[in-house]
């Protein structure tokens, strides 16, 4: 969908679009915005005439997609104009609710539908904040905005958006681990070797590819080495310098041995960032489980500067324990980190 029509450039020039090609049409009847089509959100140009949309191309001017376009953005225009696309507030007249029951929507203004919700919100608020559940379909842009930003003026700690089951769990959560950030993009600029599981650039949905894939194929060019491994010699795997057709259902063992290879043979992990940025040097049980002081709950810690089990948080750790075993109140405890390794290796 397109989002703004406005802030026209009125300068009279021409439209450049990538490759040469020109689109012999004044700046003024080209509309920058933001297509909303994904949730990557590229810059684009929207040619108006008449009052109505008759085009949409990439923004050059864009970082995101470098004057790009997908073909999902492009049929931003079908959407826009969309017979059944909802374009006010609705409102439930009928209180009765199940299957196949008319909820008789009805339009009402957006002044109207900010206040019935201003009011309801302040109702709660005034009660107890926790008892507000923010909620959203969306996904990047709505949970890094204003849901990012209501959240915490509320008070309430309740979030459902749709990055919480899918990306949040699991792509974001580790970005913020790696990368201390919300998103990140690959370093094609300097990367020498690239390995696909599971995923193809320019096929499967990735975040800005309409700028990625362009920088994967200069990183080639340049001699990076691509490795693809999928059951299926897609696309991305006809073009590799290696496909691996692994066995569906052994994704996971197929990682593990990588961990393997890298923790235990190569030895290729920093241990500065471990020791200092996870819990990797939380002591650990047989079971897997840290151990933890009775009274507070808080992991421990071998700090190995003088020889003593300490809190994870005592700010007198100077070099907490990452491999080895350390007795502790008649148990043999080992750093979480050697558990990982073991399992790896199994």
């Amino acid at each position: 969908m397109i989002t703004s029509l406005r802030g026209r450039d009125t300068r009279p020039q021409t439209v450049h679009r990538p490759g040469g090609k020109r689109h012999e049409t004044s700046v003024s009847d080209w509309v920058p915005t933001t297509c909303r089509m994904c949730l990557v959100g590229c810059g684009v140009l929207v040619n108006v005439k008449n009052g109505r949309v008759a085009n949409v191309i990439g923004n050059p001017d864009s970082p995101v997609n470098r004057g790009r376009i997908c073909a999902k953005g492009k049929s931003g225009i079908m959407n826009h104009y969309n017979p059944n696309r909802v374009r006010t507030p609705l409102k439930r007249t009928n209180p009765e609710k199940g299957m196949g029951v008319d909820p008789k929507w009805q339009e009402i203004s957006w002044e109207e539908a900010i206040n019935a919700v201003a009011s309801k919100m302040r109702k709660i608020c005034a009660e107890d904040a926790r008892k507000l559940y923010l909620q959203s379909w969306a996904a990047s842009q709505e949970f890094t905005t204003w849901l990012g930003v209501l959240r915490p003026a509320i008070g309430t700690p309740y979030v459902q958006t749709g990055v919480s089951p899918n990306c949040g769990k699991t792509v974001h959560s580790i970005q913020f681990l790696m990368a201390g950030g919300f998103h990140q993009e690959p370093d094609l600029s300097h990367c020498r070797y690239l390995i696909d599981v599971g995923t193809q650039m320019g096929v499967a949905t990735r975040e800005g590819f309409n700028h990625q894939i362009p920088d994967c194929a200069k990183a080639r060019e340049r001699g990076m080495k691509l490795v693809v491994v999928d059951p299926i010699g897609n696309n991305a795997a006809s073009k590799a310098d290696e496909w691996l057709p692994i066995r569906p259902g052994t994704d996971s063992a197929f990682g593990l041995g990588m961990l393997h290879v890298l923790l235990n043979e190569a030895r290729i992990f920093d241990a500065e960032y471990l020791k200092h940025f996870t819990n990797a040097t939380y002591l650990t049980l047989t079971t897997g489980r840290f151990v933890r002081d009775s009274a507070t709950g808080k992991p421990f810690v071998f700090d190995q500067s003088d020889g003593k089990i300490k809190f994870f948080d005592d700010p007198r750790v100077k070099d907490p324990m990452l491999e080895g075993e350390v007795e502790f109140q008649g148990q043999k405890l080992k750093p979480a980190f050697e558990l990982i390794k073991a399992r790896a290796a199994e």
